[in-house]
């Protein structure tokens, strides 16, 4: 058993993480910068700490992992993989932070950047520009061929939008007040979308990739029901091989109307829709919670297929007097 600091507390990532290592007997610490986030409620232990963006949170994190002799850290939400140096730096040298490479993380950061990447190591992704060198990407103002637009910079589906014309494009970068060296406009794969947990080990050995598919989203996985797709899992073996993360990574692809898996996107972290991986019959929390404390992993190479995941509302009911306020209780 190991005691696990785990961030993201308030949403669904850090609720679903939370749930898998207890299930493997872990010791949790839950933080969040919001008091009232149920996860610190869940957890064996909560702790209210600044936002990833404050020049404190390294200092805050730093003193939760000595209070509660944490063993390893998981930071599970965009904003704080880009603060990972703080991080690292303000934690004692023998505490593992579980995170990809740092050079993976920060192709990530830039969506233009990361696709070029993609491309370079000869990975299948949809035609991509940046929006204000679109010239000639709408012949017409028919409805045919329609495009995707998105932020060059963020996280998730946030922003995500189908269009039809350059007229759709000005009226989106109108309504959303962006410029559009911040845009991506990309070509549309209308057809499944898959993401897939790839869990790799510190020394970039693959334990396990689990394929979801999700025939409903909304900025984040609210149906996903777990497949055996061998075009998909290969895709992903193509993504582990040429992008080496060497930590846990969720893989996104579109399929074409022929099957064929356009990668869309790569988060370096665990996602989501983790939990639905863990109730499949892969944990990979505890899975890479014992591979940084140097304990032998095998690879799991088989998990439950046709399991589905729907998220609900549930309530946390605590005594008043265990409350925590952002005035006394963040660190």
């Amino acid at each position: 058993m190991a005691r696990v600091l785990i961030t993201a507390a308030g949403g669904d990532i850090g609720i679903g993480a939370i749930q898998s290592l207890q299930k493997a007997s872990h010791e949790t610490i839950a933080v969040d910068m919001n008091p009232h986030g149920a996860g610190l409620y869940i957890a064996d232990h909560g702790v209210c700490v600044p936002a990833a963006s404050d020049n404190e949170w390294p200092t805050a994190m730093a003193r939760v992992v000595n209070e509660y002799n944490v063993d390893i850290v998981i930071p599970l939400i965009d904003q704080e993989l880009q603060e990972i140096d703080r991080l690292q730096s303000a934690l004692p040298n023998d505490i593992p932070v579980i995170v990809p490479r740092r050079g993976l993380i920060e192709k990530t950061v830039d969506k233009k950047e990361m696709y070029e990447y993609f491309r370079k190591h000869g990975l299948r992704i949809p035609e991509t520009s940046v929006a204000d060198t679109h010239s000639g990407l709408f012949e017409s103002q028919s409805k045919e061929p329609a495009k995707i637009v998105k932020p060059r910079y963020g996280q998730g589906s946030r922003g995500v939008q189908l269009i039809h014309t350059s007229d759709d494009l000005r009226e989106y970068i109108d309504e959303n007040e962006v410029d559009q060296s911040n845009l991506l406009v990309q070509e549309f794969i209308n057809g499944p979308e898959y993401t897939s947990n790839v869990t790799v080990t510190n020394d970039n050995r693959l334990l396990s990739i689990v394929t979801k598919e999700v025939p409903e989203r909304n900025n984040y996985t609210a149906l996903g029901i777990t497949r055996d797709n061998p075009t998909v899992y290969e895709a992903c073996i193509e993504a582990f091989e040429a992008l080496e993360p060497a930590g846990p990574m969720n893989v996104q692809h579109m399929l074409d109307e022929d099957g064929i898996p356009y990668l869309i996107e790569i988060n370096p972290r665990f996602s989501g829709s983790s939990c639905l991986t863990v109730e499949a019959g892969v944990n990979e929390f505890d899975l890479l919670v014992r591979n940084a404390l140097d304990e032998e992993i095998e690879p799991v190479d088989e998990y439950e297929t046709g399991l589905g995941i729907i998220r609900y509302t549930d309530q946390v009911y605590i005594d008043e007097s265990n409350l925590l306020s952002q005035a006394n209780d963040c660190q």
